[in-house]
């Protein structure tokens, strides 16, 4: 059986040209069988996978359109999840016609074991992965050009949406795609404010983007950007591991992977706080959705600096000046999103309750029946759980007016959540300005404001 791959091996031996070492270079050379076609040709497994995904979603697309062929066998997944497979005999079934996958379990562990195995050696050579890709397909203008088409409907809206983006693409980073860690996924811009310098550093808003931990990237900080810049505020806005990347990488529960990645990137910003002109006693912390909540974990999570470290960024404090989110999900227990608004449905997936990007909130049901036995973890990452009256004071926005006891339109992002922590922090004494239409005593509309006023001690 040979492939596509086989090409360039086959090519370079002809030709005399030595690959060079470092290459992955997964095919074989041909020349052994143009020249005696009974030579040696050992088994191998081919792998074909659609090779595209939206930005970010690599792990969710692990099992997107892909094949396995073996011998007589083509082990095929459409279904982009890990019990999708299906086998096909193609020496008998040329058309597969007859997924024979109940017949062969052993085959399809073999096969299905071989493409993980592939997906992992190809994680580090993913090296695209967060870069911005051209406004327009550079083929698609070509070929109108060259045929004298005129722009579809598609098209036009795709160009009028690349050209709104354009407009409000974001102020270029002081300082792009700073490492915090291993994976491609940590890295965090970082843009300076234009009079920090070493004698007077500035403030600086670190903020985590929304997504559901499975979506979303780090340029959703250009509503705040423009008018914190102006104000003397320097800005963070981190990328972080999804949801499906920590699933992939074994990581228990899965929602430990985003938030461990934003106290780690906050305390590498810290790490370098002389270098970059910032000031780390005043930090606070945003986001909008996940990002919210994540922002509130790291408010109320006790300081995780490690003093005794022989890393000089696990001795950085982890502790902010305050949290100011929007939409935030201020819980992860199941049961109490149930009491505040019956129709709640987010969460599981933050626990591995997780079957496919597209279905996040499907699995809700086998969350909420697993509660009793996960709580003591949920209490780890649920903000709710963790409050003390040590905990810094935050600013909680919502779009629209909470209905407790009543099922919302957006469950997800219901101001229920903002009310009952707000509660819970009168309780022990935190300052909380919860804001959405006709909320009372409103000092600050929004988050730029908030951030502003706190930040210069308003």
């Amino acid at each position: 059986m040979t492939a596509h791959i086989d090409v360039l091996p086959t090519l370079c031996e002809l030709a005399g040209v030595a690959l060079p070492g470092e290459a992955l270079v997964e095919g074989r050379s041909l020349v052994p069988l143009l020249r005696d076609k009974h030579a040696p040709w050992p088994a191998r497994s081919l792998y074909t996978h659609v090779g595209r995904w939206e930005r970010g979603q690599a792990a969710q697309n692990k099992w997107a359109n892909c094949r396995v062929r073996r011998d007589q066998w083509s082990l095929v997944n459409v279904q982009n999840r890990e019990t999708g497979w299906e086998l096909y005999d193609i020496a008998s079934d040329p058309g597969e016609t007859r997924n024979v996958s109940a017949d062969h379990s052993q085959i399809v562990a073999q096969l299905s074991g071989d493409y993980d195995a592939w997906w992992q050696r190809l994680q580090p050579d993913l090296v695209n992965e967060n870069l911005d890709g051209p406004a327009e397909n550079p083929f698609q203008t070509e070929f109108q050009r060259q045929t004298g088409q005129k722009e579809t409907a598609s098209a036009g809206k795709r160009k009028k949406k690349a050209e709104a983006a354009t407009a409000a693409k974001l102020p270029p980073p002081t300082l792009a795609d700073v490492p915090y860690g291993l994976h491609p996924k940590q890295v965090l811009h970082f843009w300076k404010a234009a009079d920090a310098t070493a004698e007077h550093p500035s403030p600086l808003l670190f903020f985590i983007h929304g997504g559901g931990w499975n979506a979303g990237d780090r340029n959703s900080v250009g509503e705040l950007l423009p008018a914190l810049l102006a104000q003397g505020i320097s800005v963070v806005s981190i990328e972080y591991r999804f949801i499906g990347e920590a699933i992939a990488a074994g990581i228990d529960p899965p929602v430990k992977a985003p938030l461990f990645d934003a106290a780690r990137a906050l305390q590498m910003v810290r790490s370098r706080a002389a270098e970059w002109h910032i000031d780390p006693t005043r930090v606070i912390a945003s986001g909008a959705s996940a990002g919210a909540c994540s922002s509130l974990w790291l408010a109320f999570h006790d300081d995780m600096a490690d003093p005794t470290s022989t890393d000089p960024v696990a001795r950085q404090s982890t502790r902010l000046l305050a949290a100011a989110v929007t939409i935030a999900q201020t819980t992860l227990d199941p049961a109490q999103m149930l009491e505040w608004t019956p129709n709640s449905r987010y969460g599981g997936h933050a626990f591995g309750f997780f079957r496919d990007p597209n279905e996040r909130d499907s699995q809700f049901a086998e969350f909420l029946a697993a509660r009793d036995r996960l709580l003591p973890v949920i209490n780890l990452y649920s903000p709710y759980a963790l409050v003390t009256a040590d905990d810094p004071p935050v600013q909680l926005v919502y779009r629209r007016p909470p209905a407790l006891g009543q099922p919302e339109k957006d469950p997800t992002h219901t101001a229920n959540f903002g009310v009952k922590l707000q509660e819970r922090l009168a309780a022990v004494g935190v300052p909380c300005e919860l804001v959405y239409p006709g909320a009372p005593n409103v000092r600050h509309t929004n988050v730029a404001e908030y951030v502003v006023d706190t930040l210069q001690g308003k």
